[in-house]
């Protein structure tokens, strides 16, 4: 929209200096005129206030082109180690007609497919569906299978109050030995111990898990709700944007017959002018109604192309139009030690 604009701004200090030059060439002419006392010296007035009040006009269209064209090169400008320095801009294309059909069925297509804000909102729906399954899960009673296996190692000294059949004699240990004995144990694989069984919790009154499940229920009725919204309004947009497109064409063809019409006028006034049947105000105000007609056509023309670049933006197909892909950013790998 905005390199449309300077396009457009351009063209119009083009057609205001157009203007300022039919001026000045009439001044001239009368300037002529009046110095072999032909017409009065009120023409020369006329044509000189007409020359100050285009060319002040065409100092202000020129201030609008180099504002338009500041926030064009702002906008597109790299960041530089100079934040100051920034890149001349100087749109190459004419604001021309270039009539595209517009199949509105196949644009909504596009929008509600690749308008990114879109898929954000069918993922969060995705994601709000994955919550209340996991808030629902924890509404159930939980079963646990739990169990264990390991091996023993087994070592120590005579145990004094062991039973012995010999009351002078206390009872020897099997396992009688040093601490290393009994590490050496652990991997020998001879004492194994297992355990196997079955934990099931009920909890009373589960508050807090309703409570969960309540609020994922109502984030994912949101979530679908702001994605209908979203859908609501991309429609809107892409109607209202064909709809302009449709206008912009029909304005243009008007706006060309006026300007044509203008510039008919200018010529028939011309010739009258030269031969002393209008005087100098009335071609001064034809000329000045051409420049206006040309200004609007102009406008018109860049409308039409800003709504049509419009038009590609809702549709998400701006990039794609112009041969721009982006890569996706290379995914970022779980650490080992998350992985567990």
């Amino acid at each position: 929209a905005q390199y449309w604009a300077v396009i457009g701004f351009t063209e119009n200090v083009s057609a205001t200096e157009q203007g300022v030059l039919a001026a000045r060439e009439l001044l001239r002419q009368n300037e002529g005129k009046f110095a072999v006392g032909t017409v009065p010296r009120t023409a020369v007035l006329e044509a000189q206030a007409e020359v100050a009040r285009r060319e002040a006009d065409l100092l202000q269209a020129q201030n609008a082109r180099e504002l338009a064209i500041d926030n064009l090169r702002a906008t597109i400008n790299a960041p530089s180690e100079d934040a100051t320095l920034l890149v001349n801009v100087a749109p190459a294309d004419d604001p021309n007609v270039e009539p595209v059909a517009i199949d509105l069925e196949r644009s909504l297509e596009l929008a509600l497919a690749n308008r990114p804000e879109l898929e954000a909102a069918r993922l969060a729906v995705e994601q709000g569906g994955m919550q209340l399954e996991v808030a629902g899960n924890q509404l159930l009673p939980r079963l646990d299978l739990v169990g264990s296996v390991g091996t023993n190692g087994l070592s120590g000294d005579t145990n004094p109050s062991g039973f012995s059949f010999d009351p002078n004699s206390p009872a020897e240990s099997p396992f009688a030995d040093d601490l290393s004995e009994s590490w050496r144990m652990l991997f020998d694989g001879r004492y194994y111990g297992y355990t196997a069984g079955v934990a099931l919790e009920v909890p009373l009154g589960n508050a807090a898990a309703k409570a969960d499940y309540s609020a994922s229920r109502i984030n994912l009725e949101r979530a679908r709700l702001e994605l209908r919204r979203l859908q609501e309004s991309v429609t809107l947009e892409v109607k209202r944007i064909a709809t302009n497109l449709d206008t912009d064409l029909k304005s243009i063809a008007a706006r060309r017959i006026a300007r044509e019409l203008a510039e008919e006028n200018v010529r028939n006034q011309r010739a009258r002018f030269d031969v002393g049947l209008a005087t100098t105000k009335d071609l001064l105000d034809f000329q000045d109604a051409l420049t206006q007609a040309r200004a609007a056509e102009i406008r018109a023309l860049t409308e039409y192309r800003i709504n049509l670049a419009e038009l590609r933006r809702v549709e998400g197909t701006l990039l794609a139009e112009h041969g721009i892909e982006l890569d996706a950013p290379e995914a970022v790998g779980t650490p080992w030690w998350a992985k567990f």
